[in-house]
């Protein structure tokens, strides 16, 4: 009975150095679950990064070019770029401003990179406005203005995403997709070409960069069409309803909205008219757009005229007009 004690204390100390290996053990493995954690935090968010600076790459590339050749462009191809890259920038800094915060570590190029894609969208955003504005009033002092700012935005969202770069380069997160590619909106190999007072001299002396509103008739037509003529007059052939329908094109280098469209039904038997209006919604530069008049007041064996316009004033009055003479068949 004298060693009992002994083996107690034994029996203690050993209990002891088993819970003390396994505490040490468990200590381990939580902090290689938790820097392999991290690590995956940190992958997963430079993936995101990646992504968001591929698309801003895009939009920078298709903007650089769009200010270097200005002057061989035509307005609505200048206003179609910088509407799609606004796009693009709004969208990557929503995606920016939504994510989840980032992990450990990356909390301040986080910040650089909620800047850059944030001054890139105010720069796009100042860039389209004040183009618009010294296109439709050349050296128009409060567009110059607003370009101004959108380019130095610009340059700010530049610098701002190198800080990003920089910070992220040394980050030990292994294969992670690709590198992250430079961007700039406003490179300095073409620096000269980005400034304001240049961009607006350049829209003062180019033609296509200038506002032209030009809406014509393109075609008219009846439905049904005529069928032979009568002492060459065509001959719209009887039948329970009559339509016409009335093309018309945008040739001006702007997005016409709201654009009435007239067709006017001439009896040539007793001079009576009858007018009818269509509207077109929207009809962007270059496009094509036609309204239908449905059910026309005509008799059969009597001669109309018919008269297809578009009365909204442009800065081309030659083209707005169509006419169409015709006889409706009688009744056999």
């Amino acid at each position: 009975m004298a060693y009992t004690p002994t083996r107690r204390r034994r029996r203690r100390r050993t209990a002891l150095v088993v819970v003390v290996a396994v505490a040490a053990l468990l200590g381990i493995i939580y902090a290689v679950t938790r820097a392999q954690s991290d690590r995956q935090l940190r992958r997963e968010y430079l993936d995101f990064a990646i992504g968001v600076a591929g698309a801003e790459e895009d939009a920078a590339v298709r903007f650089a070019d769009m200010v270097v050749r200005l002057d061989e462009l035509a307005r609505p191809t200048v206003v179609t770029t910088l509407t799609e890259v606004e796009e693009i920038t709004v969208e990557q800094a929503e995606v920016v401003r939504e994510a989840d915060g980032p992990p450990p570590g990356l909390e301040e190029p986080h910040v650089a990179l909620e800047i850059a894609v944030g001054k890139w969208n105010d720069g796009v955003e100042g860039v389209r406005l004040g183009i618009e504005t010294l296109s439709e009033t050349p050296l128009d002092p409060e567009g110059l203005a607003v370009l101004e700012q959108g380019l130095v935005d610009l340059r700010v969202g530049d610098a701002a995403y190198l800080d990003f770069r920089d910070h992220v380069s040394g980050v030990d997160v292994g294969e992670v997709g690709r590198e992250f590619p430079s961007i700039s909106f406003v490179p300095e190999e073409s620096e000269l070409l980005f400034d304001a007072a240049d961009i607006a001299r350049r829209i003062f002396l180019s033609p296509g960069l200038g506002v032209v509103r030009d809406l014509a008739v393109a075609d008219l037509s009846l439905d049904p069409g005529p069928m032979g003529s009568e002492s060459g007059v065509p001959v719209v052939p009887l039948s329970d309803t009559l339509d016409a329908e009335v093309t018309i094109s945008n040739k001006g280098t702007v997005e016409e909205t709201g654009v009435p469209v007239q067709l006017d039904l001439i009896s040539q038997d007793d001079g009576s008219r009858v007018t009818f209006t269509e509207d077109v919604g929207v009809i962007g530069p270059g496009a094509l757009a036609s309204v239908r008049f449905a059910d026309l007041p005509v008799e059969p064996g009597a001669l109309y005229e018919i008269v297809a316009s578009v009365p909204a004033e442009d800065d081309d009055d030659t083209n707005d007009t169509a006419f169409f003479v015709f006889i409706r068949n009688a009744e056999s």
